[in-house]
């Protein structure tokens, strides 16, 4: 460890001297987010820290001068795509929290106390006032093994630490621990029958929308509903797809690193056919029914303004529109330049009413996007683009869609026609 420390002389570290120090990681965890929750801190630690440099007893044999441990905590592996780095984490010990601190020393005692006695000659063996060690966190074999690093995930896999633990002599021993979060259910996108595709006009509704600008009426708000949309368990098909998809992230970046120093690409051995018995293919079990798998219900409450009842955040935006409107002209032209195209007839040759929306009107805008049941109003005739995303915690999934608001041809006169079944047409013949 590149940290300023105690070494012992060499004729103390002869190995009949001395005893490595000891240590145990946590064992691997596997966390699933239920659904409203968000990520929350996970400790890691480093248990049955032992040195028997420290307890050796009055012999001849034993070490002299000062003795010191270090403990250093490393992130060493997060998920592609997490923006986690060293001053994230946390360290909370009985001195109280050390934010962007990942290491502490260990120094001896007596009597079992929790804290270093800063009277003993291990204590005073070097300046603890000097700026190599003002900030050093100093603890007992007593205090040392309830020392915790918090880590705040940022996204969805697996985040591996690394602690080392060297003692004066310099001898080293390592331990790693992973634990890897998903979400209990990723979300499966569905718009109601009716959201997507033509809106044809119908003149009763449209009636009621009768203003100074739509003299003839216009559409009613339209319902975008993703009703139908539901939750499917993370099961082993789930995990395997995004191991996979995770691994291969991971070697192509290892490869494009490597190319970029010119180093040749890793050779891996594949083993004979038959020598190696393939693993069984992935069942699709969800997560939650296997041992391993824990409820990470001390998470706490995702504090976005998702739906209740599926812990998911509904998302509708306003992607594309008609050259004519105002949503067009304010959100998706190109340029000052860019004057768009509006299409001002239907294919049998009508000139359409409403075409292109004055500019001093408002910009048609989805009401309520936040919620799994919004609308939009349109101001032009033409077709719209809309995008629902659905999200929680870990995954998003995205639904691409169009609303077309038509006008209906000319309606003929006949004994059944109703404006409810053939409406009134928002185009007449060009003049």
């Amino acid at each position: 460890l590149a940290l300023p420390r105690f070494l012992k002389p060499i004729e103390q570290c002869f190995f009949i001297l001395r005893k490595p120090p000891a240590m145990l990681a946590v064992p691997d965890a596997f966390l699933l987010l239920p659904p409203g929750k968000t990520w929350g801190n996970l400790p890691f630690t480093a248990f049955n820290l032992t040195d028997q440099d420290f307890d050796m007893g009055e012999s001849a044999l034993a070490p002299s001068g000062p003795d010191e441990l270090i403990v250093d905590f490393e992130l060493v592996s997060i998920p592609l795509g997490s923006r986690l780095t060293p001053s994230d984490l946390t360290m909370q010990h009985v001195l109280g929290t050390s934010p962007a601190t990942t290491n502490f020393r260990v120094l001896p005692s007596s009597n079992f106390a929790l804290v270093v006695d800063d009277t003993t000659n291990q204590w005073k063996a070097v300046n603890r006032s000097s700026p190599e060690h003002v900030d050093d966190v100093l603890l007992t074999m007593v205090s040392a093994p309830g020392v915790i690093v918090l880590v705040r995930p940022d996204i969805a896999g697996t985040y591996q630490m690394l602690v080392t633990v060297v003692d004066a002599c310099n001898s080293t021993v390592q331990a790693i621990t992973n634990v890897t979060v998903l979400c209990s259910h990723a979300p499966v996108a569905r718009l109601k029958d009716g959201t997507a595709g033509e809106q044809p006009w119908r003149q009763k509704a449209a009636m009621a929308e009768v203003s100074e600008t739509y003299a003839l009426g216009w559409w009613p708000s339209h319902v975008l509903d993703a009703t139908p949309s539901f939750l499917e368990d993370t099961d082993e098909q789930f995990l395997a797809q995004y191991t996979a998809a995770r691994d291969a992230r991971l070697a192509a970046a290892a490869a494009a690193a490597a190319a970029a120093l010119g180093v040749p690409p890793a050779v891996t051995k594949r083993p004979e056919p038959g020598n190696v018995p393939p693993p069984p293919p992935p069942t699709f079990r969800p997560l939650s029914s296997l041992d391993e798998w824990k409820q990470w219900t001390t998470a706490p409450r995702w504090n976005m303004p998702f739906r209740e009842s599926d812990g998911v955040l509904y998302t509708w935006k306003l992607m594309d529109a008609p050259h004519g409107s105002n949503a067009w002209r304010r959100q998706f032209k190109k340029g000052v330049n860019d004057t768009g195209n509006p299409v001002r007839f239907d294919p049998s040759g009508s000139l359409f009413l409403h075409s292109v929306a004055p500019e001093a009107d408002p910009t048609p805008l989805v009401v309520d996007s936040l919620n799994y049941v919004a609308s939009f109003q349109p101001d032009v005739v033409g077709t719209y683009g809309f995008k629902l995303d659905l999200s929680n915690t870990c995954y998003d999934v995205v639904v691409n869609f169009e609303v077309s608001f038509v006008c209906n041809a000319a309606p003929k006169p006949r004994l059944s026609a109703t404006p409810q079944s053939t409406g009134m047409c928002l185009a007449r013949q060009e003049v």
